[in-house]
């Protein structure tokens, strides 16, 4: 699972981004988030939305916006 979200956070391409949408997390997670992304060279806002769209992928959730 880590090299697919690895590849998915690299390869997802640049759209222009809609809207903001903040969420609250605990310390432990924000740490792990950016921890994560800092070992991998990516932003941790990448991460994020690779993992959303990975989530929203298994649970039905259309975001291709069709």
């Amino acid at each position: 699972m880590t090299t697919n979200i690895v590849e998915r956070a690299k390869t997802t391409p640049a759209t222009p981004l809609a809207e903001y949408i903040g969420f609250r997390c605990p310390k432990q997670m924000m740490v792990g988030l950016k921890t994560y992304a800092v070992s991998h060279g990516l932003d941790h806002s990448a991460v994020i939305r690779a993992l959303i769209a990975e989530g929203c992928e298994r649970h039905g959730i259309n975001i291709k916006g069709y």
